[in-house]
């Protein structure tokens, strides 16, 4: 009984670790995607890792990326842009293969397009002069909805797809200025927190469940707990011209790659990683069982 007693509590000792590994929140991420526009006449899309901030890949704008009215959006490989004084004009690129797929003029109501954003269905382009966020058709460019949230919002926008919400930079005069989250069906403003360094881009990644924000002063990007703005992490830009938006793999259609911040969601790998301890923990235990039961047999 003394070596039944040792592989179950063995076993539990395995079974409690592989608990406490599962629901202890964990502070950084990996995996996603990040993209940002850099400023100027030739400036580039920039692909960078989202973890370290090393260029992956770069292509150019369809065309230049002036002033601060620019939005990015990316969302299950589908990439848009528009640079607000510019032409306007929305274009869909392929971010593979540096090329335009689609485009159109923005809503003749609109005055000038600034942040982006893109669920599974729905684009998301905001008129920072009207402060009003269009919900637009993504193959056609049509008005399917019009949001007016209760703040000036200028700046950069994108879509959280494991929040269903939006995030938008802006301000409330007098009262907060910062980055708000909006409820993507009324414009509701459900939440905000203060933006670090002068942020003005914005791309949530679903795979890693935070919000980057780039920063103007330092020229940095920043990971950001998108509950309360709390820093992650951070790097340098690889341009010093300046961020004019930022995307991420926004709209969750991508599986989530590894441990997501907070402890919300398991992840596949997080199955993979413990799934072969409790098999451990399962034969240990079956183990001490066996021999047990082999000696009692033995000694009569």
């Amino acid at each position: 009984m003394k070596i039944l007693s040792k592989q179950i509590l063995l076993a539990l000792v395995l079974l409690l670790s592989l608990f406490l590994y599962s629901i202890i929140p964990t502070e950084a991420s990996t995996g996603g995607r990040l993209f940002f526009v850099e400023y100027g006449e030739d400036g580039l899309i920039y692909e960078l890792d989202p973890s370290t901030g090393e260029v992956l890949n770069s292509f150019p704008t369809p065309e230049p990326a002036v002033g601060g009215p620019v939005g990015l959006a990316y969302c299950g490989g589908r990439m848009f842009f528009v640079s607000g004084f510019g032409t306007g004009t929305i274009y869909e690129l392929n971010p593979e293969e540096d090329n335009v797929i689609n485009s159109f003029t923005p809503p003749e109501s609109a005055q000038v397009m600034d942040g982006m954003g893109m669920s599974p269905d729905n684009l998301f382009v905001l008129d920072y002069v009207e402060s009003t966020i269009y919900v637009l058709n993504p193959d056609s460019g049509a008005i399917i909805d019009m949001l007016t949230p209760a703040a000036k919002l200028i700046g950069g926008g994108t879509y959280a797809g494991t929040r269903d919400s939006l995030f938008f930079t802006g301000y409330i005069p007098a009262v907060f200025d910062g980055i708000f989250e909006i409820d993507p069906d009324d414009g509701t403003i459900l939440n905000s927190f203060e933006v670090p360094d002068s942020g003005i881009g914005l791309g949530f990644s679903s795979s890693r469940n935070t919000l980057f924000v780039s920063g103007q002063e330092n020229h940095r990007i920043y990971e950001v707990n998108p509950d309360d703005g709390t820093v992650i992490n951070s790097f340098p830009t690889p341009s010093v011209r300046g961020i004019t938006a930022l995307a991420a793999d926004e709209c969750g259609l991508t599986p989530p790659v590894d441990v997501i911040v907070g402890g919300e969601i398991a992840s596949e790998s997080q199955v993979v990683i413990i799934a072969p301890w409790i098999a451990l923990a399962v034969i240990v235990l079956a183990g001490g069982i066996y021999l047990v039961r082999r000696r009692a047999f033995g000694s009569k």
